[in-house]
């Protein structure tokens, strides 16, 4: 998926916030599955965060797997 300024990595990622219990325990999931993923944390990142706003989401954690949100 692409926006005007942002485009989606390959492979898992986790888009998630600072500050974000919900986001810990997705990662830590993840973590224990072995599973690679790329975290992006939309409150250091102002593209990533107006490409989820206009995407339509309105909270974190957001996963995506190859450009297609799960």
């Amino acid at each position: 998926k692409e926006n005007k300024m942002f485009v989606v990595p390959d492979g898992l990622v986790v888009f998630s916030k600072t500050v974000c219990p919900k986001c810990v325990t997705v990662k830590n999931q993840f973590k224990a599955e072995g599973k690679d993923f790329t975290e992006i944390k939309v409150d250091e990142n102002q593209d990533a965060y107006q490409f989820l706003v206009s995407s339509g989401f309105r909270s974190v954690p957001v996963v995506f797997q190859d450009g297609v949100v799960v």
